[in-house]
């Protein structure tokens, strides 16, 4: 690290969380089942498989995918089909679609990796609740966009028919 990021960690020291590792458990067949089988649908990743296509397997199959999901976390490796994402443009401003910066560029990952990564954050639930800010609108339980938007419009209406002064800022991560 350069002296710079030296002087900025101590400088900064007091903002950042520290805390025991964490520590999650070995996933069970019967959380890739749950997985499966609970949530919402979504797009299909390159490999075309939906999570109501996996919703179909057989108890020996969740077994096999759950060793599978052992073994690349032992060897911390994935295999490289898993590995692909595919790009879509969604639109911000359908008034504005020849301009590629009004497109907001989604990666849509494989079912597979997506399951595994839903059953590693419900493992960390506790550890993200650790770190996570009530202005954290993303990443964190219970809060997403809507939850942000939801909450700011009902304290800005609010602030205004008590005659409260407003002043607002936001900010969205920029890739």
């Amino acid at each position: 690290m350069s002296l710079c990021g030296w002087v900025g960690l101590l400088k900064y020291q007091a903002h950042i969380h520290t805390a025991p590792p964490a520590t999650i458990p070995y996933i069970t067949w019967e959380e890739v089942k749950q997985a499966c089988l609970s949530g919402h649908s979504s797009a299909p990743g390159m490999d075309a498989w939906t999570r109501n296509d996996l919703s179909w397997l057989s108890d020996v199959a969740y077994q096999w995918l759950t060793r599978c999901y052992q073994s690349i976390e032992a060897s911390h490796n994935w295999p490289a089909a898993l590995t692909k994402a595919r790009a879509v443009f969604l639109s911000k401003d359908t008034e504005d679609m020849g301009n590629p910066m009004a497109h907001r560029i989604l990666k849509i990952t494989s079912m597979i990796y997506r399951l595994w990564a839903t059953i590693r954050v419900q493992h960390l639930e506790h550890w993200i609740g650790t770190w996570a800010d009530p202005a954290m609108f993303a990443g964190v339980v219970g809060a997403g966009a809507e939850e942000g938007w939801y909450l700011t419009q009902l304290d800005l209406k609010i602030k205004h028919t008590t005659g409260a002064d407003i002043t607002a800022a936001s900010i969205d991560v920029y890739k």
